[in-house]
């Protein structure tokens, strides 16, 4: 199985580029914004290089973890690390025949429940409190459109 991972220079995608690398029954190839040590781990910046997409030739499934992680994150860096990229990841995927993605969401989509004993569940309406949590509730209902 070949698994795309973006954000593998990240904390969690380095983690799991390494886990599944050394495992005979995956291929693993990472992108990530800033260059990483490692020679399957590639540059790409999904708002600025439409060629990216090439590293989606023959991936069976994709574990997006890149984009903006902060709560404080500014709106322009929400929208342009996180909804426009996961928007033309989803794009690419379909072009491609990726059959599936695996989207790293947030508990900052439920962020005004933080201090609150509100169950959450399937019913539990989304209550983002900064761009970060909005971006990721984007990304989430991106995923459900595509599916």
């Amino acid at each position: 199985m070949h698994v795309l991972i973006t954000g593998a220079g990240g904390h969690l995608g380095r983690k799991l580029f390494d886990h599944l690398d050394v495992l005979p029954e995956y291929t693993v190839t990472g992108l990530d914004i800033r260059p990483v040590d490692h020679p399957n781990i590639h540059v790409a910046d999904f708002g600025a290089d439409p060629d990216w997409a090439k590293y989606l030739k023959g991936v069976d499934v994709i574990v997006h973890l890149a984009g903006d992680r902060e709560p404080t994150a500014s709106w322009s860096s929400a929208v342009r690390n996180n909804m426009d990229a996961t928007l033309a990841l989803y794009h690419h995927a379909a072009e491609k025949g990726v059959s599936r993605v695996v989207l790293a969401s947030s508990n900052w989509v439920q962020g005004d429940k933080r201090f609150t004993n509100d169950p959450l569940n399937k019913d539990t309406p989304p209550g983002p409190v900064n761009a970060y949590g909005a971006s990721k509730l984007f990304c989430e209902r991106t995923g459900e459109y595509f599916a």
